[in-house]
């Protein structure tokens, strides 16, 4: 989180990625996800930071998120 020892370090965070079960293993999560992490990188952000189920892990670890205690998160 940002705090005054990392001032104007800008973090992103992803939320409600959801695909709905006959949609699933199409590319669609993989597609916003991707879309997400360069809107971030053209904005400058730090990192990307969200929380994901048991099913997503695989589709953030995928795209270089790394497991957290309570989130993953990816640096740029």
């Amino acid at each position: 989180m940002p705090s005054p020892a990392r001032f104007g370090t800008g973090e992103s965070y992803v939320t409600g990625v959801y695909t709905v079960p006959a949609w699933r293993g199409r590319g669609l999560a993989t597609a916003l996800i991707d879309r997400a992490i360069l809107e971030s990188r053209t904005r400058g952000m730090a990192r990307i930071r969200l929380h994901a189920t048991e099913s997503g892990r695989r589709v953030y670890a995928a795209r270089g998120f790394e497991p957290r205690l309570d989130a993953m998160d990816m640096k740029l």
